[in-house]
């Protein structure tokens, strides 16, 4: 600590003292604001505050441990904080009592405070510090542990960041020596990967069967970094973005990484370990990364998939050869399952396990008459979050599949098919984009008597439709543009539909509504005079011209 040296700068300045003990450099105030210590004593040094030296000294000692013991290698000379032209590490005080440290993984500029000063001038890593930490606080070494983490990978999937890192704590403090038994299936290992801090407990005892302790840390960031370089290659991923870092595909990657380790230290598995890497190895037959694609399915594939439960990506099923699908029956969990040019594709069954998709589209299926797969979804979880197009499968009569489908987040495509019923809908209540049901052979849309919003346009044209009856409950729609022109209702192409009364209480969220239909119609039936309807602007359009509301609606 005798090579310190104190900064002070103009009162201008956000920080008015940086303290230097290379490669730290800590900012601070000595006043009564948020960046100055909560306790101002000078005890040491007449012009260093006391909490200044001691932060400074913890933050110096854990360095020198995680490069001389650890054998870690130190961001100022090489890894990812190296490459990005990391010269120190900045630590500004703050005060945040609730985090008590943040480290940021993108680097910062302070050269303004150091104009005059060239060797003192590049970009720091930034770790942001409470000023009112407890003496002796293990924050410090905490923190930089993060500073090597980040170093190694950008993996920042918390029971990884935070388990470890809570962790080093133990290297300079006396904590409870608690440790937990290994997980030893999958679902013990989906709790692990759900945990943060206490997953310290877990690293404890995995540590605690390895002979080579030091060197184990070491071993296992250097896996992480080449895992997070296989996961680059994968997914062609050249920025990390903050999903990235915290993806759960990266849990498959950590496990690797894990599995690496225990080899390169040849740790003779007792047990307890050997269940837990085998556990691991069952998750990776369990848990997919990535997207999975097919334009051929074999039985063979198809067998091998059939115990998988998650797919962290997109399953895309495209083949020629496939009549029957029938599969997947013990997959839980999806981003998005697309079903879609499948030219002798003839029913869906299947997926009777599912749990959670973000997105479903079955589209673009010529042969495809039956839907029995998604029933115990659709009547259990009753919401998804995405979207779902079913469209373009032109023997398609029912959606039965769908019944207990309450609401759905974005997009709601059921157009180009031939359904001759919305029998499946009866449960439907908002749609949080466009609702769309045209090109089928519709009679009637009884079904949607329970539908109240959409957040997009409907669309109910070119069907066999005599009357909007199902739509009383219908309050809300928006306008938006749909191909090359705005609409907010479609409802041309139903050359038999006289009455529409049942759009009484129907107004766009804009107030203007847009609507698409035939003039030629002479609709017996429309919204009463005194309706909600007409509480807002309405414009005409068909065949593309625009005609004038009162040759519709008198009113």
């Amino acid at each position: 600590m005798s090579s310190i040296k104190l900064f002070n700068f103009s009162e201008q300045e956000e920080y008015k003292h940086a303290l230097l003990l290379y490669p730290f450099r800590i900012f601070y105030n000595s006043s009564d604001d948020k960046k100055s210590p909560q306790i101002l004593e000078f005890t040491k040094n007449r012009e260093i505050p006391d909490y200044i030296l001691q932060i400074l000294e913890s933050f110096y000692k854990a360095y020198a441990l995680f490069i001389q013991e650890q054998h870690l290698k130190s961001p100022m000379h090489e890894g990812i904080f190296f490459d990005k032209g990391a010269k120190f590490i900045d630590i500004m005080l703050a005060d945040i009592p609730l985090q008590k440290g943040l480290v940021a993984a993108e680097l910062i500029d302070n050269q303004r405070y150091f104009e005059a000063i060239q060797n003192l001038h590049g970009k720091s890593i930034k770790i942001l510090l409470d000023r009112n930490l407890i003496l002796n606080s293990a924050t410090p070494i905490h923190e930089l542990f993060h500073v090597f983490q980040y170093n190694y990978s950008n993996f920042n999937n918390m029971w990884f960041m935070e388990g470890l890192a809570r962790w080093s704590q133990n290297i300079t403090h006396k904590r409870a020596n608690i440790e937990e038994k290994l997980p030893s299936s999958v679902e013990e290992l989906r709790s692990l990967i759900l945990r943060a801090h206490d997953a310290e407990y877990f690293w404890r005892r995995l540590i605690s069967k390895c002979n080579n302790k030091i060197d184990f840390i070491k071993i296992l960031l250097e896996q992480s970094a080449l895992q997070a370089v296989e996961l680059e290659k994968k997914f062609n991923l050249t920025e990390w973005s903050r999903e990235d870092k915290k993806s759960s595909s990266n849990n498959s990657y950590l496990f690797k990484a894990i599995v690496k380790t225990v080899e390169i230290l040849q740790i003779k598995p007792d047990e307890e370990l050997q269940s837990f890497l085998e556990s691991m190895k069952e998750y990776k037959n369990l848990i997919r990364d990535g997207d999975i694609h097919f334009s051929y399915l074999s039985k063979k594939e198809l067998q091998e998939l059939e115990s998988v439960e998650e797919i962290q990506g997109e399953l895309l099923i495209d083949s020629t050869s496939l009549s029957t699908l029938n599969s997947f029956n013990r997959l839980k969990k999806v981003t998005t399952i697309k079903i879609k040019n499948n030219l002798n594709l003839v029913e869906i069954l299947g997926f009777n396990a599912l749990e959670s998709i973000q997105n479903l589209e079955i589209s673009h299926n010529v042969n495809l008459e039956n839907i029995y797969g998604f029933f115990k979804f659709f009547t259990t979880v009753q919401k998804i979050n995405g979207y779902i197009k079913i469209e373009s499968n032109k023997k398609l009569e029912t959606l039965l599949f769908l019944r207990g489908l309450t609401h759905v987040g974005s997009s709601f495509y059921l157009h180009h098919n031939h359904l001759t019923s919305l029998q499946g809908l009866e449960d439907l209540e908002e749609v949080g984009a466009s609702l769309s049901l045209s090109s089928n052979q519709l009679r009637d849309l009884f079904p949607l008597k329970n539908l109240k919003k959409v957040k997009g346009m409907l669309g109910v044209a070119f069907n066999q439709l005599t009357t909007l009856e199902g739509l009383e409950n219908l309050k809300e729609l928006s306008t938006i543009k749909w191909g090359q022109e705005y609409r907010t209702l479609a409802i041309q192409g139903n050359k038999d539909l006289m009455d529409i009364s049942a759009l009484r209480d129907v107004q766009s969220s804009t107030k203007h509504c847009i609507m698409n239909l035939d003039s030629s119609n002479n609709y017996k039936r429309i919204p009463e005079e005194n309706s909600q309807f007409y509480k807002q602007s309405i414009s005409i359009t068909s065949g593309g011209l625009k005609v004038d509301t009162k040759d519709i609606f008198p009113k």
